[in-house]
């Protein structure tokens, strides 16, 4: 089995595992405002340049900026950020690794790379033992847990695999032809156009255009606009 969710919502572990607190909502009001911390501390151009993924006062990065400015206890107290669909396949396995689509969604990660930008977190003060260890879709997390094995009846030989779990990294890799000069509309709670490229295209056009370079099943770069 494997979870999809939506991107740039989180939640926090403790260095015991668990669970800091109830992940708040990307529409959740105290995002407002953060703008202006990202232009103050490095600049939209710059964030852009280092991610490559558009950029709306929702991302990851804007929440940490708002749960810093909140004082939240889980920046300080926490030990690693894990994306929805990660934190619930965690909960199924055990085992808390982040996928490459989700990471990407953070605003915080290094697409062109593939790697955490840790000039982004020098930026905000975020601390950078929250970056969680990034896999690809695909990868076997584990077995289900054994607990959850006996109490739902599922085998216990059951396997959770994360699957690209943004939930338009799953719709994009259905488009028959993916990657052959395709493009394609997903459309739920937001509409989404775009291709599948082979690595991002961050530039001066895409930098004014504020095109995503999110992340695709297979480590391919889902070129997108909202």
């Amino acid at each position: 089995m494997g979870v999809d969710t939506w991107g740039v919502d989180y939640g926090v572990l403790d260095k015991n595992g668990k669970l800091i607190s109830i992940p708040y909502h990307y529409r959740d009001a105290r995002n407002i405002g953060t703008t202006k911390v990202v232009e103050e501390k490095i600049g939209l151009d710059r964030l852009y340049e280092l991610t490559g993924i558009e950029y709306m006062e929702i991302n990851t990065l804007n929440q940490l900026i708002a749960a810093i400015n909140m004082d939240d206890p889980t920046i300080k107290s926490g030990e690693k950020i894990l994306f929805m669909a990660d934190l619930l396949q965690y909960f199924l396995s055990g085992v808390a690794k982040a996928e490459f689509c989700l990471s990407t969604t953070s605003c915080m990660f290094n697409t062109a790379e593939s790697k955490w930008e840790d000039q982004v977190f020098d930026a905000f003060d975020i601390p950078k033992k929250l970056q969680p260890e990034t896999v690809y879709g695909g990868q076997v997390l584990g077995n289900i847990r054994e607990e959850i094995a006996i109490e739902t009846g599922i085998s216990k030989e059951c396997k959770v695999i994360t699957p690209a779990p943004h939930d338009t990294a799953c719709a994009a890799v259905a488009v028959p032809k993916l990657g052959e000069n395709v493009a394609f509309l997903s459309s739920g709670t937001w509409s989404l156009t775009g291709l599948e490229l082979d690595e991002a295209n961050i530039n001066e056009e895409t930098k004014k255009r504020n095109i995503a370079n999110s992340g695709g099943a297979f480590g391919k770069i889902l070129f997108l606009k909202s």
